[in-house]
């Protein structure tokens, strides 16, 4: 799909700001930072730095998954 046919349905919202959603949900559904980084073709670093965009249910899953131990 082009961007211009993207900006009919979302005209507030430049091509960057899908890119930190795309991140943001493989976060949510716990792929790694590495595969992220790949898929992005960007690295690790700037992945953590840009990116990542932690939600309050990220948080919550994460101390779920700490008193797992």
């Amino acid at each position: 799909m082009k961007f211009s046919e993207i900006k009919k349905f979302y005209p507030y919202h430049i091509p960057h700001d899908f890119r930190h959603t795309y991140v943001t949900n493989l976060l949510t559904r716990e792929v790694d930072l590495r595969t992220i980084a790949s898929l992005l073709e960007d690295t690790i670093a700037t992945v953590e730095k840009m990116y990542i965009q932690y939600s309050e249910e990220m948080r919550k899953n994460a101390v779920i998954k700490l008193n797992e131990f």
